[in-house]
C-alpha cells in the first residue's frame, strides 16, 4: 500500500516511516492535496499541544484534506496528538476547535495522588471493550493486556463510548488508549515505539 504520512512540521516522521517500511508499505511525507487524496491510507502523527497542531493543519489547509480523506471511507490513523487531533474540541490550553471526525472531547488526565506525574510516561496493558474485546475493531486477534507505549497528558473521552476500543488502567482510572469509528482509527499510544505489539496493529490497521 501507499501509504501518506501528513507533513505539517509537529509529528514523529521518521520512527513512523520507518515502522511502515518495517511492515512493507510504501510512504510518503507530504502536505499535497492530491497526494493524500490519491493514497491508499493516510496517518496524522503528532507530538506537542494541539493548539499549535490545528493551526499548523488550517494555515496549510491539511484540516480540509484531512475530512475530504475521510469521506472516501480510506483508512485514516492519527496518532497521540494526530488522534486528539480527530476529536471534536481540546481543553488543553485553552479551548480548541479539532476535525470532529470522531465526536468527542479531550480533557486532562487527573492523578489520584502525588505519585501519579503528567505526563503520563510508561508501558500499559491495553484492554477492550468488556463484553466483545477487541471484536469488530482493528484490534481484532491481539492479544488482551498487550503493553504499548504511552507519553501524554490529555486523553479522548468520545460522546459515543462506542468509539472508545481499547482503554489502560491509570490507578483506579480506565484511559482511553485507542478510538474508531468505521475507516477511522486513533492511538493515544505510539506504535511505531510498542515493539512487535505496535508492528502487529500497524499491520492490522492495513488489512
Amino acid at each position: 500500500m501507499r501509504v501518506v504520512i501528513v507533513d505539517y512540521g509537529m509529528g514523529n516522521v521518521f520512527s513512523v516511516a520507518r515502522a511502515l517500511q518495517f511492515c512493507g508499505h510504501t510512504t510518503e511525507l507530504t502536505a499535497n492535496d492530491a497526494r493524500i487524496q490519491s493514497a491508499d491510507a493516510v496517518i496524522l502523527p503528532g507530538v506537542g499541544a494541539i493548539g499549535a497542531a490545528m493551526l499548523e493543519l488550517k494555515q496549510r489547509g491539511l484540516d480540509a484534506s484531512l475530512r475530504r480523506f475521510a469521506e472516501r471511507e480510506r483508512p485514516l490513523l492519527g496518532i497521540c496528538l494526530g488522534m486528539q487531533a480527530l476529536a471534536t474540541m481540546s481543553e488543553e490550553f485553552g479551548t480548541h476547535a479539532c476535525l470532529n471526525l470522531i465526536p468527542g472531547q479531550i480533557k486532562k488526565i487527573q492523578p489520584e495522588h502525588d505519585g501519579m506525574k503528567v505526563p503520563n510516561i510508561g508501558w500499559y496493558g491495553m484492554h477492550g471493550s468488556p463484553v466483545l474485546g477487541w471484536q469488530g475493531t482493528r484490534f481484532d486477534g491481539l492479544a488482551e493486556n498487550a503493553e504499548t507505549y504511552f507519553v501524554h497528558s490529555y486523553q479522548f473521552i468520545p460522546d459515543n463510548a462506542a468509539d472508545a476500543i481499547a482503554c489502560y488502567r491509570w490507578g483506579n482510572q480506565s484511559i482511553t488508549a485507542a478510538v474508531q469509528r468505521n475507516n477511522i482509527l486513533g492511538t493515544q499510544f505510539h506504535p511505531e515505539k510498542s515493539g512487535p505489539v505496535g508492528l502487529k496493529l500497524l499491520e492490522h490497521f492495513f488489512r
